[in-house]
C-alpha cells in the first residue's frame, strides 16, 4: 500500500510531524501496528514519552523493541484521561474502524489543548475513471487488511485555519492534521466539495 499509493500520504504527515515534535513531548501512537510510525516519531524526536496502542498484542509485540509504554486498546475507548498527550498519530487506522469520526473524537479527547492530531487513511477517489482504475488496488486493500475506502462525506476532519486535509493520488490517500478546537461529530463536518489546505503546519 504505501508502495502503490500510501507513500506520500505519510510523508506530508511525517513532514509536520517533524515541526510538531518538542522534547520531552507526551505522544500518542494510536494503532501502532508493527511500530513503523513510532520508529519514524523516534527518529525525528529520540527524547519523547511515546505511548503505543494497538488492538493486537501480536502487532504490539513486533514492536516491542523500542522500550516504550505499550497498551493493548481500542482507539475509540481509550484508557487515558483527558489532554494527556501532547501529538498524536493514527497511520491508516481509522478506516478499519466502525465508526471513523468517533474514533477522531476520542482522539480529540486526549490531546492537549495546543497538542497535534496527524492521521492518514484510505479515502474513495474521486470521480468514476479513478474509482474503476483503482477497483483492484481497493479490492485487495478492502479484503486484505479488512479497512474501507471512505467517502468524502465521511471523512472526519474540520475546516478551520488550524487544520489542513491534504488528499493525494486522486483522492485514494488522505492526510489530516487537527488541533483542539476541531469537531468531527457528523452534524460538524464540512462540504465535502470544500477545497483542500496546503500541506504545511500552521
Amino acid at each position: 500500500w504505501l508502495a502503490l499509493a500510501g507513500a506520500r500520504t505519510e510523508a506530508a504527515m511525517v513532514r509536520d510531524l517533524a515541526e510538531a515534535l518538542r522534547s520531552g513531548d507526551a505522544v500518542l501512537d494510536a494503532g501502532c501496528g508493527t511500530g513503523a510510525m513510532s520508529r519514524q516519531i523516534l527518529e525525528l524526536q529520540p527524547d519523547v514519552d511515546l505511548t503505543l496502542v494497538d488492538a493486537s498484542a501480536g502487532m504490539l509485540g513486533e514492536a516491542g523493541d523500542l522500550g516504550s509504554r505499550q497498551i493493548v486498546g481500542d482507539i475509540a475507548d481509550l484508557p487515558f484521561e483527558d489532554a494527556s498527550f501532547d501529538v498524536i498519530t493514527c497511520a491508516w487506522v481509522i478506516e478499519t474502524v466502525p465508526d471513523p469520526a468517533a474514533a477522531v473524537t476520542e482522539l480529540l479527547r486526549v490531546m492537549k489543548p495546543e497538542g497535534f492530531l496527524l492521521y492518514t487513511f484510505c479515502s474513495l477517489p474521486d470521480g468514476w475513471l479513478s474509482r474503476v482504475g483503482t477497483s483492484i488496488l481497493r479490492q485487495f486493500v478492502t479484503q486484505g487488511f479488512a479497512g474501507q475506502f471512505l467517502e468524502p462525506e465521511e471523512i472526519p476532519w474540520h475546516d478551520c485555519d488550524r487544520s489542513r486535509k491534504v488528499s493525494f493520488h486522486g483522492g485514494l490517500s488522505t492526510y489530516v492534521l487537527l488541533r483542539k478546537c476541531c469537531v468531527v461529530t457528523p452534524e460538524a463536518l464540512p462540504d465535502a466539495s470544500m477545497s483542500e489546505v496546503p500541506p504545511t503546519l500552521l
